[in-house]
């Protein structure tokens, strides 16, 4: 166990498998911090400020960290910002996001989802760079009240697995499906359907992915 206080929101293992950066929430001012796992040393990198840290992922390289943080990630209140590992003053990169977030293997672009919750435009996939959040493209986007959650981006960075269903129905309706990034159609992954998904990440040769996911009856997510 890295933590005993149950006080840790969300973690990162970098890539190189020598430190975690994981957010601690004391109160409603929630603080970013590093471990360095050799030496056990903690370092707080970004004091605590308002909102909540949704989701912490490392660059390829290393150097830098993407995170989305905000009020309330349910309802499209989530920024997305890039931050060097040894800490300093975050740059944000796209606004009112879900606080879903992948990085391509490049490090050049990242995807994330945002929510306007209309009937046309339920919820829309896109793409940007992550250098500076420029050149936002739309991938996908669904009709009330389908909505998308979690994305990554494939290991040789062409296109975009995602989460695509709803919930409120009591039934298995959330679909695992993929759409290129320089265009083309939504493919199906999968024909297993699911109640929720939380999560969906690559296996590094993109020979499938690994999926937390929960299916009725049971309720409870496995991976």
């Amino acid at each position: 166990k890295l933590s005993t206080t149950r006080l840790v929101t969300s973690a990162a293992i970098s890539p190189d498998g020598e430190s975690v950066v994981y957010s601690v929430r004391n109160g409603l001012r929630p603080s970013l911090w590093i471990r360095q796992l050799p030496s056990a040393t903690n370092i707080e990198i970004i004091p605590p400020v308002d909102g909540g840290y949704y989701e912490i992922v490392f660059s390829p390289d290393g150097n830098s960290l993407f995170f989305s943080r905000g009020s309330d990630a349910r309802r499209g209140q989530t920024d997305i910002f890039r931050l060097p590992v040894r800490g300093g003053i975050p740059q944000k990169l796209a606004a009112d996001t879900q606080g879903w977030l992948s990085i391509s293997r490049d490090g050049d672009r990242i995807s994330f989802v945002r929510c306007a919750y209309t009937d046309d435009e339920y919820c829309s996939l896109w793409v940007a760079n992550a250098s500076d959040g420029g050149n936002e493209k739309k991938l996908v986007t669904s009709q009330r009240p389908i909505r998308i959650a979690d994305n990554e981006i494939s290991p040789d960075g062409t296109k975009v697995a995602f989460a695509l269903g709803q919930s409120r129905n009591q039934a298995n309706e959330f679909r695992l499906m993929e759409v290129g990034i320089d265009g083309g159609q939504q493919r199906e992954i999968t024909s297993e359907q699911f109640f929720n998904v939380k999560s969906a990440t690559w296996l590094p040769d993109q020979s499938g992915l690994l999926v937390t996911a929960a299916r009725i009856p049971n309720k409870y997510f496995r991976i």
